[in-house]
């Protein structure tokens, strides 16, 4: 199974609870996310990752499960290992895997969803911020 780890990031907006989608090279919006590299930790690696495709860093972790995604591409299993986080710094589409970085409200982020899995996640986002 091939594994990756992402951080959800939220906010409190002026309409509510906000988190950070990134439309990608693939024509998809969803959360960032990555593969581990050797060594590495879970959120070490969903840090990173953060860090490459928003320029966004950690500032602080929710202390709840993460949340788990698990699909099938290709034929092949594909799982994700969600973080929940603040960040901090300037929201900032990365080239060439990400072409966008929107804020939106959870109701926003639903519609915008590219795939169930990532709507699933807005709604479990939702249960555990709240």
């Amino acid at each position: 199974m091939e594994r990756s780890y992402g951080i959800i990031p939220y906010r409190q907006g002026t309409n509510g609870l906000e988190v950070l989608m990134i439309f990608d090279n693939h024509g998809n919006w969803g959360f960032p996310k990555g593969h581990g590299e050797a060594n590495e930790e879970p959120k070490e690696a969903a840090k990173r990752e953060l860090a490459e495709e928003t320029s966004l860093h950690v500032a602080q972790w929710l202390e709840s499960p993460p949340l788990i995604s698990n699909y099938e591409t290709n034929g092949q299993l594909k799982q994700v290992t969600y973080f929940l986080a603040t960040v901090k710094g300037e929201a900032v589409a990365r080239p060439p895997e990400v072409t966008k970085a929107v804020w939106l409200t959870l109701d926003e982020a639903l519609k915008r969803a590219s795939f169930p899995e990532t709507e699933q996640l807005i709604q479990r986002c939702q249960k555990d911020v709240s």
